[in-house]
């Protein structure tokens, strides 16, 4: 998948862009804002994007490297995630341990950190430790909704970008892409508020039950006789 089939985002996307194409994106990036609006799917498109095989500014998406990037299948990609509620470190210490070695197959190493406010006090220092002296060929994308809760020092050590919501246009032809009536997808695309992913995973009974409730509540407060 390449940049311009996620949706949302132009200006992250278009940063990332100019920095492949000058060859200068930064060891450490933070991707953050609200929840569903594509960060972790724009970090394996990245991860794509910097090992193509095809393209320098951004994923082909075809080639052998991107298809296996976006299967969980490349050696030199890694996503890191939390182990119930926390990252472990031990998760953490593997992988700055496969930091420091070169990329097996690819251009670049990437690790993603996903939800990456979820690191506890051993992991963010692990983590932090890595950000100081970060190898030539390893990038590390930290993944978050909530970036308070990450410690300032890692914060200052990223490029952060900050994701808004999907704009209700946008979410809305997707929604009638993938054959949801127009009526439907309008109402879909308000009720989200910017969340894409919640849009394509919502049932349409469980959103008009919602809908009839709020209008009946407003029917309540507008009409005495219905207390």
């Amino acid at each position: 998948m390449d940049f311009d089939n996620i949706l949302g985002n132009s200006r992250v996307k278009k940063i990332l862009r100019l920095a492949l194409q000058k060859n200068r994106l930064p060891n450490s990036l933070l991707f953050h804002g609200p929840e569903g609006v594509g960060k972790r799917r724009l970090a394996i498109t990245l991860a794509e994007a910097v090992n193509c095989e095809r393209r320098r500014d951004d994923a082909c998406g075809e080639c052998p490297t991107c298809l296996a990037i976006s299967g969980g299948r490349f050696p030199d990609v890694q996503e890191i995630k939390p182990s119930g509620q926390v990252i472990k470190v031990d998760h953490v210490r593997e992988m700055r341990q496969a930091a420091y070695m070169r990329p097996m197959v690819g251009r670049k190493r990437v690790f993603i950190i996903s939800e990456a406010d979820k690191m506890n006090d051993e992991s963010s220092n692990t983590v932090l430790k890595i950000l100081e002296e970060p190898p030539l060929f390893s990038h590390f994308i930290l993944v978050t909704d909530n970036p308070y809760l990450i410690l300032p020092t890692i914060k200052s050590r990223c490029q952060a970008l900050q994701f808004m919501p999907v704009g209700r246009e946008e979410i809305a032809r997707a929604l009638r892409e993938k054959g949801c009536p127009e009526d439907r997808a309008s109402i879909i695309s308000l009720y989200v508020r910017g969340n894409l992913e919640e849009a394509l995973g919502l049932n349409w009974d469980e959103v008009n039950s919602v809908r009839r409730e709020a209008w009946d509540l407003f029917l309540s407060i507008i009409k005495p006789d219905k207390p």
